[in-house]
């Protein structure tokens, strides 16, 4: 495989906080209220609420900083309500604040926690031991380049468990690539015996694969490859459908006959095609956001 162009960054800018603004304002009476009557670790995310909206604003909006604060203000305590939910049990709300918050959050931090949550209670449902510890480490990393690369992170890391044998294989231990990517050059490949599928038979052979500095690294160039690739153009359209995405990658990703369809057990197994709908919703967030800069950009 090749290297593929790297994108432009998302451009967040106040065009994201003026929208995820505007959404928190309408939710924060309810958040506020419900945080109120929350006992015990909740109260910090109120306090630190109140200190934050503290400072008096000069006019409808204030400063771009206070408004910076409150929007984040908003954020934590949107962030303690979620975790609140999920702390009683209660796995719908806390769902669908986690992923509102995912979708919208202009704080890193939040947004990264917001994640966090969504998965822990994802995780619920996935295999124990050293399979958990595994999609555990690399889920949040999977999504995170699935959002910038607009693919489908349940056939990601469905690869990733394929190709790294739940990154216990020598070359994921070692090189930390766990998408079987090949090519690479004197300073960054390393030369291996594997098996691949010829003439209709599984043949051994001797190739050069990608050795990563770290996990992120591996994730990334795998994300961009599928997402910018010219070899996979055929399958962008359809990166809303994991398995359309999925049957148009196979043939050009990997040379067994069946594997479309070993990938496919492994997102049926442990559900991971609820990531998408996260993903899809977020990339449409952040299409409508860089819209609304450009044209804020325009009118300046």
């Amino acid at each position: 495989m090749q290297d593929g162009a790297r994108p432009a960054p998302l451009r967040p800018g106040h065009g994201l906080m003026a929208a995820f603004v505007g959404l928190l304002l309408i939710v924060a009476p309810a958040v506020g209220a419900r945080l109120a009557r929350e006992p015990g670790p909740v109260s910090a995310f109120a306090a630190q609420l109140d200190a934050e909206l503290r400072p008096a604003a000069p006019g409808p909006a204030g400063t771009p900083e206070q408004v910076q604060a409150r929007a984040r203000a908003l954020q934590v305590a949107a962030l303690g309500e979620a975790r609140a939910a999920w702390a009683a049990g209660d796995e719908a709300r806390g769902r669908a604040l986690s992923t509102q918050l995912y979708v919208h959050a202009a704080d890193p931090a939040v947004r990264a926690a917001a994640l966090q949550l969504f998965l822990d209670g994802h995780f619920s449902r996935w295999p124990e031991g050293y399979r958990a510890g595994f999609l555990a480490r690399l889920s949040p990393a999977v999504i995170e380049a699935a959002r910038e690369h607009h693919i489908p992170p349940s056939v990601a890391l469905a690869q990733a468990v394929i190709e790294s044998g739940w990154g216990r294989s020598s070359l994921a231990r070692r090189h930390h690539n766990y998408f079987g990517v090949k090519g690479g050059g004197a300073h960054n490949g390393v030369r291996l015996s594997s098996k691949e599928f010829r003439r209709g038979k599984l043949r051994g052979s001797r190739d050069t694969w990608r050795r990563y500095e770290s996990a992120d690294a591996a994730v990334e160039h795998h994300a961009r490859l599928l997402g910018k690739d010219g070899r996979y153009r055929n399958a962008r359209p359809h990166w809303t459908d994991w398995r359309a995405f999925l049957d148009a990658i196979a043939p050009r990703y990997a040379s067994s006959p069946t594997y479309a369809r070993t990938v496919a057990s492994v997102v049926e197994a442990y559900d991971l095609h609820e990531l998408d709908a996260l993903i899809v919703g977020a990339v449409h967030h952040d299409e409508l956001v860089i819209a609304a800069a450009d044209a804020l950009d325009d009118a300046g």
